[in-house]
C-alpha cells in the first residue's frame, strides 16, 4: 500500500504541470511518468542548490510552466532551463530574505567591481543595489516580481552587472559627469541600450515560440512568398512574373507579411512576458530590427531540414 500511494504522490507533479501547461498532448511521445521523473530531478536538483531554501514544489512549477509554454519537444525545453534560477527566483519573489541573501551573494557581487572601475562612490553602489532589489524582488498587488521573467537562462549575473551599468551611467548623466568606460564595460553600453544585450537571452523562448507561431499562422502562399525571397534570394520582381502580377503588388506582399508577422509576435508577447511597458518597447524594437534575420533563419531552417530527409 505504501508503494502505491508513493507511486501515486509522484504523478501529482507532471499532472500539475500540464494542467499548468493545458497542453496534454505535449507529453504523447514522453509519459507522464517520463514527464514525472524529469520535473521531479529538476525539483530535487534545484532545492539542493540552495538549501535550506524551501520552496512549494506548485510554485517551481508555475514558474517553470511559463517558460516552456507553447513548446513541442517538453523535455528538451526543460532541459534548456536554468532550474536552478528559477528556484531561487521563486524563493526571492515570495519574500524569503534568506533567499534574497542568497541570490545576492551569488549574483550582486559583480556590481562593486564593475562600478569601481567606471569611478563610481560607495554611496553610488548601495544606491544602485536597493535600485535593484526594488526593481527585482517588489511588485505591485496581483502582478509577478520582475525577477520571475529573468531567470531561466542561466543570465542572471549578466543582467544584474548590466543593470548596475545602465543605472550609474543614468545618475552620471543626471550630475552631467562624462566618464570614460573600461572596455569590458563599454560594450555593454551600445546605442541600443545597455540592457539589449541580454535581452535576447533573458526573452529566448517567449520571442521564439510568439514567432513561431506567427509564421505558423500565416497562409502557405505568404509563407512561399518569403521562403522565394529570403531563401532562395528571389527578387520582387521575379515573385511577381511567377504569380502573374505587378511588381509593385509582390513589394507590398512582403511589406505586408513582415507586418503580420510582427503584430501577432507583439501581441503575443504583450501577453506573456511579465515586464514594464518601456521594457516590452525595448523587446518589440529588438523583434523588429531581427525580424528579416529571423524569418530568413527559420525558412532556411526548414529548407534544410526537408532536403535532409530527401537525401536520406
Amino acid at each position: 500500500m505504501t508503494s502505491q500511494n508513493n507511486r501515486n504522490d509522484k504523478l501529482d507533479l507532471a499532472t500539475a504541470f500540464l494542467e499548468l501547461l493545458s497542453a496534454p498532448s505535449a507529453v504523447e511521445s514522453v509519459g507522464v511518468t517520463g514527464l514525472e521523473a524529469k520535473l521531479r530531478g529538476l525539483y530535487d536538483a534545484a532545492a539542493s542548490t540552495w538549501q535550506p531554501i524551501q520552496l512549494r514544489e506548485q510554485d517551481f512549477l508555475v514558474a517553470l510552466a511559463s517558460k516552456v509554454s507553447g513548446r513541442t519537444e517538453l523535455l528538451s525545453a526543460l532541459e534548456s532551463i536554468d532550474c536552478a534560477e528559477i528556484f531561487l527566483a521563486c524563493a526571492c519573489a515570495r519574500g524569503d530574505e534568506a533567499a534574497i541573501r542568497l541570490f545576492e551573494e551569488r549574483y550582486f557581487s559583480v556590481i562593486r567591481p564593475a562600478l569601481v572601475r567606471m569611478g563610481a562612490s560607495d554611496a553610488t553602489i548601495d544606491d544602485v543595489k536597493q535600485i535593484l532589489r526594488d526593481k527585482l524582488f517588489t511588485c505591485e498587488p496581483g502582478s509577478a516580481a520582475k525577477i520571475l521573467g529573468y531567470a531561466g537562462q542561466g543570465e542572471l549575473q549578466g543582467l544584474v552587472r548590466v543593470s548596475a551599468v545602465r543605472w550609474t551611467l543614468h545618475e552620471f548623466r543626471k550630475q552631467k559627469r562624462e566618464v570614460p568606460l573600461p572596455e569590458d564595460v563599454e560594450h555593454m553600453t551600445t546605442a541600443a541600450g545597455p540592457e539589449m544585450q541580454v535581452l535576447k537571452a533573458q526573452h529566448r523562448i517567449a520571442f521564439k515560440t510568439a514567432f513561431e507561431n506567427a509564421l505558423g499562422q500565416l497562409s502557405s502562399q505568404e509563407r512561399n512568398v518569403l521562403r522565394l525571397r529570403h531563401v532562395r534570394g528571389i527578387s520582387a520582381e521575379r515573385i511577381a512574373d511567377m504569380y502573374g502580377v505587378h511588381r509593385a503588388t509582390a513589394t507590398r506582399w512582403v511589406g505586408k507579411i513582415y507586418e503580420k508577422v510582427f503584430n501577432k509576435t507583439r501581441r503575443a508577447l504583450s501577453k506573456t512576458l511579465a515586464v514594464e511597458p518601456s521594457e516590452l518597447d525595448d523587446v518589440l524594437s529588438l523583434v523588429e530590427s531581427q525580424l528579416e534575420l529571423s524569418i530568413q533563419r527559420l525558412l532556411q531552417s526548414e529548407v534544410t531540414g526537408v532536403d535532409s530527409q530527401t537525401t536520406e
